[in-house]
């Protein structure tokens, strides 16, 4: 009696190291293709990320008026520092806070940027 235990517990567990090499191998295959997976969704994420940097903020023909405009009206500190073309959405609107809000901040940022320059 005791040998028919030792026996149904030994069978099993043979059973159990063969189901789990092949569960050890079903888990490699599964990680590595999570892992694929993960690579191709990180590409994705920093191409997506390098669009945006990349996308052209280009101010219309008002809006580059305005910005001068607004940037004229700084006339005593600054003046500007880049081509009137070269103006994006981003500076005008920094500008529009300055004028609006008397935001020092984003006369600094400006500045760093070298859209403005100190006289």
């Amino acid at each position: 009696m005791i040998k028919k235990i030792i026996d149904i517990f030994k069978k099993p567990t043979l059973k159990v190291v063969e189901n789990n090499s092949a569960k050890d191998l079903e888990k490699e295959l599964i990680l590595s293709k999570i892992q694929a997976l993960e690579e191709k969704h990180q590409e994705l994420i920093n191409a997506q990320n390098k669009q945006l940097s990349d996308e052209d903020y280009t101010l219309t023909e008002k809006q580059r008026i305005f910005a001068l405009s607004l940037v004229e009206k700084l006339n005593r500190n600054y003046i500007l520092g880049i081509d009137s073309s070269k103006l994006t959405v981003k500076d005008l609107n920094r500008l529009v806070a300055y004028s609006k809000y008397r935001n020092k901040g984003a006369l600094v940022n400006l500045e760093k940027k070298g859209v403005l320059i100190r006289k």
